[in-house]
């Protein structure tokens, strides 16, 4: 109504966040930084891809955000993990650093949090890199596919710099 009384055009939300629209089974980059591959990530059980294959990026920034429209179906009260499902049921887990739940002083800053349904772009959580480093804590960031036995990886970034909500960092498709 208020834009309709003083003329101002109503912004989409994406526009509002700047996120490209993701296409449907794809992730896009949850962080800016640097893509490695998972088996480089510093933790045996990730690189071993226990939880499921995946994407690592080192951040530039501490601003992550929501790698495709979905659910928060997990959240740890320290924020450095969440578990998202999106509408067709890939379901992803975002990592946060390496070994960082058992820090003394929170790093994270949660800014969703379990049953909150999400577009790419929304920002999931801050984190205080300088503290994690501080720390001697490893600030790698993972996005693992956690029902591998659903859906199957077609594509993935395994190298080079990737723009948070820009870039596809994971593709997937749907196992018969």
């Amino acid at each position: 109504m208020f834009w309709k009384l003083f003329g101002r055009k109503k912004k989409n939300v994406r526009e509002v966040l700047k996120v490209a629209i993701c296409p449907d089974n794809s992730v896009l980059a949850y962080v800016s930084g640097k893509v490695i591959p998972i088996e480089q990530c510093g933790e045996k059980m990730f690189a071993q891809k226990t939880l499921g294959d995946g994407v690592v990026i080192l951040p530039n920034d501490g601003k992550i955000i929501a790698p495709f429209d979905c659910e928060v179906v997990m959240a740890f009260a320290t924020g450095h993990a969440f578990g998202l499902r999106s509408k067709n049921g890939v379901e992803c887990m975002l990592h946060l650093g390496i070994d960082t739940v058992h820090l003394a002083e929170p790093v994270f800053k949660p800014q969703a949090f379990e049953g909150d349904r999400v577009v790419a772009g929304t920002v999931l959580a801050y984190a205080d890199l300088e503290a994690i480093r501080r720390s001697g804590k490893n600030t790698a960031m993972l996005c693992m596919l956690t029902n591998g036995d659903k859906w199957k990886i077609t594509d993935k970034a395994v190298d080079g710099n990737v723009n948070a909500g820009q870039s596809v960092v994971l593709s997937f498709e749907k196992l018969i």
